[in-house]
């Protein structure tokens, strides 16, 4: 039987990896990368990004990505 929780921990993962480098490689608006990441809510996205990447996501375009733990 497989683990949903797993399933879902690894698609959360994708999509946060994906608005990440969204943040770094363009000038769209966040809740633009938000939406095209999968995340229908702008503020369920910036806490899960918070606490992935240990910023929030204007933070973290800011700086550049240097928050990043890995993006591996």
């Amino acid at each position: 039987m497989p683990r949903s929780g797993s399933l879902q921990a690894m698609l959360l993962t994708v999509r946060l990896r994906r608005a990440a480098l969204g943040l770094l490689s363009s000038r769209d608006p966040v809740s633009a990368i938000a939406y095209e990441a999968g995340f229908g809510d702008l503020s369920t996205f910036n806490a899960a990004f918070r606490d992935r990447f240990g910023a929030p996501p204007r933070v973290f375009r800011r700086r550049g990505g240097l928050t990043v733990p890995s993006l591996q």
